[in-house]
This record gives C-alpha cells, structure tokens and sequence, in this order.
C-alpha cells in the first residue's frame, strides 16, 4: 500500500508494507513551511519536539528582517519573496540541546518545507521527509530517519534526491 500527500501541483509517495517499514505510518504533520520565526512544535509518544528554521532574511530593497518580525508576517506572505543567507534547520527534543539537522548557506526565493513527519521505521521517534530547493523551479528532498539507540543525535540524514523543474 502507499499513502499520497499532495499539494498544489507536487504530490509525495510513501510507500508501506516494503521490508522493515509497518503496514500503517503514523503521520505527525505534513505540508509545513520552514521558516525562520515560525517554530512546528508537536508532540509524539508524550514527548515535546520543537522544529526551528533560522537564517538571515533579506527582502525589499535590502532591509533584513529579524526572527521577531518573520514570526510576525503570515507565512504565505514571506512565500517565494525571500533571500535566506545562513538558512539553518534543527530539531529540540524536551528541553535538550538543540540537533543540528541541515545548513545551507543561501536560498533565494524558494520555499524550504516539511512534507511529511511521522514515524516510518516504528520505533517513536520522529522521521521526515524536507523539500529545500536551492533555487526555483527545482526540488531538493532530504529524508532523515530516527535512531532510537543514539540519544545524542536520535535523527540522522538518510537520504537525498534532487529534481529540476523547466518552464
């Protein structure tokens, strides 16, 4: 079987019932904008998890923006107007230190987003799937997987596909 998240013109495929991955997934949140100021806090199996995107952000004429004024626009009103310089990504279990998850030192004008978070490989732990393309008309998708027997960096990078896209 295969569960299909789809949004505007892109949809993701996940496949279940292959070797090693449960016949149901549970889904935690899906189709997310990761955008500095705008924090995805969620809980699994009782624990709280916080998703936190940071970068320099520049728009309109060269003005950068701080993390109190991102966290102040509505996310479809920062969609595909951004220069990101330093865009960062990472993922706070409890009240632990944060685990750094991606860095990249420039996007310009994409929309860096979480397409699917749940638990693929049944332990508990979160697992997601992230889309940040470099520059439009591509796709860049990043898959981390969870490590229930590392507590120090129980989510690791597993994987990585790029797709480019034309007019």
């Amino acid at each position: 079987s295969a569960m299909v998240f789809e949004s505007g013109r892109d949809a993701t495929l996940l496949f279940t019932g292959l070797s090693g991955v449960p016949k149901v997934v549970s889904t935690i949140t899906s189709q997310e904008l990761l955008f500095p100021g705008h924090d995805i806090a969620f809980v699994m199996n009782g624990v709280e998890y916080k998703l936190i995107a940071s970068s320099k952000v520049i728009i309109e004429k060269g003005k950068m923006l701080t993390r109190t004024e991102l966290g102040q626009k509505d996310q479809e009103d920062l969609r595909d107007e951004l220069k990101q310089f330093d865009y960062r990504l990472q993922l706070v279990k409890g009240k632990g230190n944060p685990m750094d998850l991606f860095h990249i030192d420039s996007l310009e004008f994409t929309n860096p987003t979480l397409i699917w978070m749940g638990d693929l490989n049944n332990d508990g732990l979160p697992d997601m799937l992230l889309d940040i393309p470099q520059f439009t008309e591509s796709s860049k998708y990043y898959l981390y997987l969870s490590d229930s027997k590392d507590e120090a960096m129980p989510i690791k990078f597993a994987a990585e596909i790029f797709i480019q896209r034309d007019c």
